[in-house]
């Protein structure tokens, strides 16, 4: 916790290299920098329990290295990104306490390296998408948001 506050500079999307982003726990505002997905090498991205917001970039899913992405505690809002199927590396999947809404794309069912998928305290809704249950996940966190009820029983039938 170093009390970064402001922006997260774009200028930091200029090192291409970079395999590791943490500035969690600051008081970083606003949306993330444009030139975030143009950083292809990234394969841990922490951003969480800061102060940011916005919609995620519809490009997500070209961060195709991405094995992390911890975004939790912020105040993110939208739909997730179609993109986001992309990410078949990512094991751990945690954007919890933020305000993303609509569904749970069925898609991400692809991404067979999760291991946590943490959805907890946003505005989901729908159907939970059962096929996600396949997966050889060790974390599913999905309280506190409104999903369709059913859908969610339907796990212990999987």
């Amino acid at each position: 916790n170093n009390k970064i506050e402001g922006n997260i500079p774009n200028s930091l999307t200029r090192i291409k290299g970079l395999q590791l982003l943490d500035l969690s726990l600051n008081k970083l505002d606003g949306k993330l920098p444009e030139g975030l997905t143009a950083m292809t090498s990234l394969e841990y991205l922490d951003i969480f329990f800061n102060n940011l917001s916005g919609n995620l970039p519809s490009d997500l899913g070209s961060l195709k290295k991405l094995k992390r992405l911890n975004i939790a505690g912020n105040s993110f809002e939208g739909n997730l990104p179609d993109s986001i199927v992309n990410l078949t590396q990512l094991k751990d999947f945690q954007i919890s306490s933020n305000k993303f809404s609509g569904d749970i794309p069925v898609e991400m069912v692809a991404m067979s390296s999760l291991k946590t998928f943490s959805v907890f305290d946003n505005n989901f809704s729908g159907n939970f998408p059962i096929e996600l249950a396949t997966l050889d996940l060790k974390e599913l966190s999905v309280a506190q948001n409104n999903f369709n009820p059913t859908s969610i029983a339907t796990l212990d039938k999987k």
